[in-house]
């Protein structure tokens, strides 16, 4: 029984869900780097959903233990049908029951049936595993990167319908992770395995099903047995079947969904100079983002341990470049984050053979479109973990900094006072007020220099910040930043932006 087959069960016309093949999409590598990224911070998802803005689309998993992706892949839908929903929507599910207990109905399903054996809850499962634990055959296990990708019955689909959706689980090859994923697994459609499942999903009549966002395993075209590794796996993805709509108005902000309490950008290359102050030796230093809604400001800040070892005392760094571009608030208040550099590096900087990155995604992103300009992210989730991300014009992605778990204090203080300017959120007040000093002095990047160009750039980032509710920015590089979204960027512009920086 094929994800398709669960999504589309008792659907009819519209209601069949529309499915999107992502084996030959340029940025799959990236798709599945930062899925096995987001999975190695915890398997269970709670809650998934597809954006759909114009020809761009947004998917964003919110996992159980805090971890959250987004991504973002532009001008998906050129060249493609759409699915028959209008305008901008958003396509959403939870999960409702535990797979466990959904396990629990299909089991017992089977003794309903004449002439039935008497499997376990153990046959409606499989383990999901990212990496390779033993030799042992012996079981239901999967290994998600060792799905085969170009069999051609076995493609990576993604399917969209007004009342169901399948993701596809795709992964790089990981070592030694241990987190561990249950499936629900079917065979053929006429399988007692695929029958339970209806049977266990049913309400009350043959036709209606409601089957809750749950891991599926699929062994409808494979004659290996479930317990014969991989080798009986087709395919695996996440999956909702409901007998009511899941389509949504899409919110203000393509990140409400995300559910982070805020985003900030820097330039290319930002948080690596950030990072450069760090301790990159065990103990490894930490970076710490600050944020302030009242002073509509954020700051990048560095702690390294100190005194001999074994002590838990830290002592802060000097960093030349630490103020953080404003480009999303959705929880008002004083934020705080932090990451350490050895969990940084491996799922941002990294570039290495093997290691699951975002840096490979850029990568990627930049071999896809090499003149595009990459601007990274860096945030605070719900749950106060660090995101760290980037964005280009063809894909923006985010994830969550999940490692060690480290805990840092808000440092008012490092924000500074704060400034007039910032808490406004009009043009004109820009135009005509003066800042205040910091409590530092500000470097020259910092300072607001006069430029014809620059005020073309201050025009267009106001008007951007200001139709997402945001505080305007003033700051040389949020502004350039902010304008590098409107595609009207030219060399004379860079130009300028770089000579300001090296006033």
């Amino acid at each position: 029984m094929e994800s398709r087959d669960i999504i589309n069960y008792g659907k009819e016309g519209a209601a069949v869900a529309q499915d999107y093949d992502l084996n030959e999409e340029t940025w799959f590598a990236a798709y599945r780097e930062m899925m096995t990224i987001f999975l190695k911070q915890g398997g269970l998802v709670q809650e998934a959903s597809i954006q759909v803005r114009g020809d761009d689309i947004h998917l964003t998993l919110i996992g159980a233990d805090g971890n959250m992706l987004y991504m973002k892949f532009a001008d998906f839908f050129v060249g493609k049908p759409k699915p028959p929903m209008r305008g901008d929507y958003v396509v959403r599910a939870r999960q409702e029951v535990p797979i466990q207990e959904l396990a629990v109905r299909m089991s017992e399903s089977f003794g309903e049936r004449a002439n039935a054996r008497d499997p376990t809850v153990s046959n409606c499962l499989s383990t999901v595993y990212l990496s390779q634990q033993d030799n042992s055959r012996y079981r239901n296990r999967i290994v998600l990167s060792d799905l085969r990708q170009l069999d051609s019955n076995q493609l990576p689909t993604l399917s969209i319908g007004l009342s169901s959706m399948a993701v596809p689980f795709r992964t790089v090859r990981v070592i030694a992770n241990v987190n561990q994923m249950m499936a629900i697994t079917t065979g053929p459609l006429a399988s007692g395995s695929a029958q339970a499942l209806l049977q266990a999903v049913r309400l009350g009549d043959t036709s209606q099903i409601r089957l809750p966002l749950v891991l599926h395993a699929d062994s409808s075209r494979s004659g290996g047995s479930y317990w014969n590794s991989n080798s009986g796996i087709n395919d695996v993805s996440l999956v909702c079947n409901y007998d009511e709509g899941i389509v949504y108005e899409a919110p203000s902000s393509e990140w409400d969904l995300t559910g982070m309490k805020f985003l900030g950008a820097v330039e290319e290359g930002g948080l690596k100079r950030a990072l450069s102050k760090t301790a990159k030796k065990r103990p490894f230093g930490q970076l710490e983002l600050h944020y302030s809604s009242e002073k509509a400001k954020a700051r990048l800040k560095v702690k390294n341990l100190k005194g001999e070892e074994g002590e838990r005392e830290y002592e802060e760094a000097t960093l030349r470049f630490k103020d953080v571009g404003l480009v999303y608030e959705r929880e008002p208040g004083q934020h705080v984050a932090c990451a350490d550099y050895g969990t940084i590096f491996d799922q941002f900087l990294s570039t290495r053979q093997g290691n699951p990155s975002i840096g490979r995604a850029i990568a990627t992103a930049k071999e896809n479109d090499p003149e595009a300009t990459i601007t990274e992210l860096i945030g605070i989730s719900a749950r106060d973990e660090l995101v760290v991300g980037f964005q280009h014009r063809s894909m923006t992605i985010a994830c969550t900094m999940a490692g060690i778990s480290r805990q840092a204090e808000f440092d008012d203080e490092y924000l500074g006072t704060s400034r007039a300017e910032d808490m406004r959120r009009t043009s004109e007040f820009y135009r005509t007020e003066e800042s205040e000093e910091d409590e530092e002095p500000q470097t020259v990047e910092h300072q607001e220099p006069p430029s014809a160009l620059y005020m073309k750039w201050k025009i267009y980032s106001d008007e951007w910040h200001q139709a997402r509710g945001l505080p305007l920015p003033t700051d040389v590089g949020p502004v350039f930043m902010t304008y590098m979204n409107s595609g009207e960027m030219t060399q004379e512009d860079i130009d300028e932006y770089n000579r300001l920086l090296q006033e």
